[in-house]
């Protein structure tokens, strides 16, 4: 009785250890799957990949397998001021009193800084400990330079900030005024070349790019041309540019999850470095014409759906992606065109749509929201091209 009693109980415990074994297996899988979607969604700057990576598990992974990556190149994470360490407190209450002494200086009647000092304020002076800090909100800059060389592209941008506001400050879901724009800004271009190498070694060198994942802007303000104006005028532009950038992502202009199309993206950005503000300059005038004439232009419902890896530059020519998109940009805030180009910008971004738009025809949802056809709209974009 005794051994056939056991005979069932054996039965079982084979079959439980099988069930067992198999629902490892099975979760093992189903874990290889989603990381090697995850890997090609970020190869890929899949908005699947960016929207994931907003969620709090995509943080938590996020910071468990980058922890090979330096913490400036980490998404940041919240940190409340009473789980800080003693330098980390010591740091935050140095750029506290930077921010109000700043403020005391213009504003001498205010009784309340209006920015907060956050963890995040902490890790980019520690990270950067080495160069020196200059505070003029709401920019928080660590340089290598003098202040007074320094002051000068802040207050620039700051104006650039202005104008942006004015303009599209309807599209604003992030109030500005709170949280400290940060700039790393070298003044020595090995420095800079260094820093790029280190951090955004995929990019081409220029004087300057923004990086979305940790809101920072990195300048410098030396680059290779040989003249000295063009130089400046070329560090100003991508500045200005990189700057536009960082207002667009820092107050919610652009999604989280990148689910923006480039022309978008760089066409607002060009649309608002230029100078005079919006403007299209004579340069880009003879790019477009010489282009028409060799029948080059990038077809315009092309440039809207275009989506790659590589941004505008899998084009064979990058200048002429950015001026055309900067040229579509320039046509969308006419006055006629304006409200329905917001409405565009609102929708794409909103991730209550994000199935709805993921795969859709971007030209055709760009047609309809300002209530014309396609063909429609491509022969008034060509029409506004042709009359600059």
């Amino acid at each position: 009785m005794g051994d056939a009693s056991r005979v069932p109980d054996r039965k079982r415990w084979f079959t439980a250890r099988v069930v067992y074994r198999l629902s490892r297996i099975g979760v093992l899988l189903v874990v290889l799957v989603m990381a090697t979607q995850l890997n090609r969604w970020s190869r890929e700057g899949h908005p699947r990949f960016f929207q994931f990576m907003n969620t709090p598990a995509g943080r938590l992974i996020a910071n468990t397998f980058g922890a090979w990556r330096p913490p400036s190149e980490r998404p940041p994470v919240i940190k409340p001021r009473f789980l800080m360490n003693s330098l980390e407190r010591e740091v935050q209450l140095e750029i506290e009193q930077a921010v109000w002494d700043r403020i005391r200086l213009t504003h001498p009647h205010i009784e309340k800084s209006p920015y907060q000092v956050t963890h995040r304020d902490v890790r980019f002076r520690t990270e950067l400990s080495g160069l020196r800090m200059v505070v003029i909100p709401p920019y928080l800059v660590l340089t290598d330079a003098r202040p007074q060389d320094v002051e000068p592209t802040i207050e620039e941008l700051k104006e650039l900030r202005a104008k942006i506001t004015k303009e599209f400050s309807p599209l604003f879901t992030r109030s500005p005024g709170k949280e400290l724009i940060h700039i790393a800004y070298f003044e020595k271009r090995s420095s800079y070349d260094a820093y790029q190498r280190r951090h955004a070694d995929g990019m081409s060198q220029t004087s300057g790019y923004y990086n979305p994942t940790v809101n920072l802007l990195v300048l410098s303000n030396q680059s290779s041309l040989d003249d000295v104006d063009q130089e400046v005028d070329q560090m100003m532009a991508t500045a200005r540019h990189e700057a536009t950038h960082q207002i667009f992502f820092t107050y919610g202009v652009h999604s989280d999850h990148r689910i923006e199309n480039e022309w978008l993206i760089e066409g607002m950005a060009s649309y608002c470095e230029s100078g005079p503000f919006g403007s299209i300059a004579a340069s880009q005038v003879r790019l477009f014409n010489m282009a028409e004439r060799n029948h080059q232009m990038i077809e315009i419902d092309d440039l809207v759906n275009h989506r790659s890896s590589k941004g505008l530059l899998a084009y064979g020519s990058t200048q002429l992606a950015y001026s055309q998109s900067q040229l579509l940009v320039h046509f969308l805030m006419a006055e006629e065109n304006r409200s329905g180009f917001f409405k565009y910008v609102e929708y794409i971004r909103d991730p209550a749509n994000f199935q709805q738009i993921r795969d859709a025809n971007r030209f055709q949802l760009l047609a309809e929201v300002l209530d014309m056809r396609p063909s429609e709209l491509q022969a008034r974009w060509h029409e506004h091209a042709s009359a600059l």
